[in-house]
């Protein structure tokens, strides 16, 4: 909870407040301790969601190349969302980063907090968005099952 101390070398990159800016406040032990956490939660959600995203794509790929599934609506949906999904798991990863400069930088910790919750806000939207996709198709879907059951055509 303290504030930049003053640095004698008078360096702006070594945490010296810049004259022409208001101070920014210093963050403390214990909440550099929750942004750490925050950070590797992130960066571990995000290395998830790529590596699972990667070993889905690829796994598709194969069995397209080997003939078992047919290039359809399903599969080229399934790739879009995968490839979104895995924009998503590469914007965690850059919001962990955002939030690790908070624990790591002396001097910019209010910029630091706005850059990752701005980043954080982006990739909390790419999600919505994609849920809202996911579930938007998903009630096509079982719409259209619902009418080829209903007209004979699922037959």
């Amino acid at each position: 909870m303290a504030t930049v101390p003053p640095n004698p070398s008078g360096s702006p990159t070594s945490g010296t407040p810049d004259p022409y800016q208001p101070a920014q406040y210093e963050f403390g032990k214990e909440e550099n301790a929750v942004f750490q956490k925050l950070a590797t939660q992130l960066g571990r959600i995000g290395t998830a969601i790529v590596l699972g995203t990667v070993i889905a794509l690829a796994y598709g790929t194969v069995q397209v190349l080997q003939s078992k599934l047919v290039l359809n609506a399903n599969l080229i949906l399934f790739g879009l969302l995968t490839l979104l999904l895995f924009v998503h798991g590469v914007w965690f990863r850059r919001t962990a980063h955002s939030f690790q400069k908070i624990v790591d930088f002396r001097g910019k910790d209010q910029t630091n907090l706005m850059e990752g919750m701005k980043s954080l806000s982006d990739s909390l939207g790419i999600l919505a968005t994609v849920a809202l996709v996911v579930l938007t198709l998903a009630f096509f879907g079982m719409v259209y099952g619902i009418y080829q059951l209903a007209t004979g055509g699922g037959s």
